[in-house]
């Protein structure tokens, strides 16, 4: 059994992609049976989309930009 230090590690089954937090690895995995597992690959900026759509109205997000008027 991988052990993994006094530390939560988030853990993917390298057979069907499972994923856990745990400070050992399982034996198996309650999905698939697998006994295989691996790091996530780190994806720094994958929940920055979720943040802009909290900052930008969803109308105004697909809409052109304002145009200044001159008179």
């Amino acid at each position: 059994m991988l052990l993994l230090e006094d530390r939560k590690v988030e853990l993917v089954c390298s057979e069907c992609g499972y994923g856990v937090v745990a400070v050992t690895a399982p034996e198996v995995c309650p999905m698939c049976h697998g006994s295989s597992w691996d790091m996530p690959v780190w994806r720094p900026f994958s929940g920055l989309a979720g943040f802009r759509n909290a900052l930008v109205p969803a109308d105004a997000a697909d809409a052109p930009p304002a145009r200044a008027h001159s008179h």
